[in-house]
């Protein structure tokens, strides 16, 4: 049923990041970045499916290609809490703490908040790698402020 709404509505970004949803849920991963790859970079969901894409790359070892989906995301939308959330955590989990401040910084300072995320911890987080401690106690108290 899936394909035939593809058929009919070609345009519909929604429709490939939810069948892409499905196929990752299906462990399909190499056919949920081919339909990723077909949302056209002027569609609402673009950015969505960049994030995506890059956690798809991210888990099959890619990290380069991840990080580039991610920075063409920042550069399409680069006042985007939730893109530069995604590329700090990125650098984060890479272990790129340095790199990985500014961006969860200016998430932190957006205030705008992202479900089950405690940004302040996360940037607290890179801080404390950096060991810049007095800027991650900072962030550590006003992380838990918020839990």
């Amino acid at each position: 049923m899936l394909d035939e709404l593809l058929l009919l509505y070609p345009d519909e970004g929604e429709l490939y990041t939810f069948a892409a949803e499905l196929l990752i849920d299906m462990d399909e991963e190499d056919e949920a970045i081919e339909m990723l790859n077909e949302i056209k970079e002027d569609d609402p969901v673009y950015l969505q499916a960049q994030l995506l894409l890059a956690d798809l790359y991210q888990m099959q070892s890619l990290d380069e290609v991840a990080e580039q989906k991610l920075l063409n995301a920042v550069k399409k939308a680069p006042d985007e809490p939730i893109i530069s959330y995604g590329l700090g955590e990125f650098y984060l989990s890479r272990g790129d703490y340095g790199k990985s401040i500014p961006y969860l910084k200016k998430a932190v300072h957006s205030g705008e908040t992202i479900p089950d995320v405690y940004l302040e911890l996360t940037l607290a987080e890179a801080y404390s790698a950096t060991g810049q401690f007095e800027d991650a106690l900072h962030y550590y108290q006003r992380g838990v402020k918020k839990i």
